[in-house]
Order: C-alpha cells, then sequence, then structure tokens
C-alpha cells in the first residue's frame, strides 16, 4: 500500500494516470484479503489517516474486496459518507456566496 501511494506521487503524470487505471494487482489484493491486519492496512491509506477518505481512493486500492469486517466496514463507509457531505456543503455554500 506504502508503495502505490508512493509511486502516485513520485512518478511521471502519464505514468500516474496509467498506474491510476490499472489499479492494484490481484496479487496485492490477495494478500491483503488473507492479512489479518485489516485496521493497519486502512491505516496506510493517505485519506484514511487524514479522516477524509474518499470512494474512488479506496475503490482504487480494493477495499471493497479485502475489508471483511461488517463494523469496520460499515465505520469507514460512514466517513466516506460523512466527507461527501461536507464536500457537498461546502460547494453548495460556495455557490451560494457567489449569487
Amino acid at each position: 500500500m506504502k508503495h502505490f501511494a508512493y509511486l502516485q506521487r513520485c512518478l511521471p503524470l502519464t505514468q500516474r494516470v496509467q498506474l491510476q487505471k490499472q489499479g492494484m494487482s490481484s496479487s496485492h489484493l490477495i494478500w491483503a484479503f488473507h492479512s489479518e491486519s485489516e485496521e493497519e492496512l486502512l491505516a496506510m491509506i493517505p485519506s484514511v489517516s487524514k479522516g477524509n477518505p474518499t470512494w474512488a481512493e479506496l475503490r482504487e486500492l480494493g477495499v471493497g474486496w479485502w475489508l471483511r469486517s461488517n463494523t469496520t466496514l460499515r465505520r469507514v463507509m460512514e466517513k466516506v459518507a460523512k466527507t461527501a457531505f461536507q464536500v457537498t456543503q461546502i460547494n453548495e455554500t460556495t455557490k451560494i456566496s457567489r449569487a
């Protein structure tokens, strides 16, 4: 996960776009699925550690495939929903203030 995040920051733009389209390899997803350290893996995701996860990033990292705990999944999805709601509220407030 750290390697993937590092490559997303450091690769040239064309290679970064290609990496984002490909996502993580299936071997990494299988390794994460069989891992017993889901919380640690989640903590390595930059947006989750910052407290504002997005579905796009979680989908790119295959979280839906390897996150097996229902309570953890519910907690993460509630954070995703909260983040999306806050972004929507900020955008609406900005539009209203410009009008």
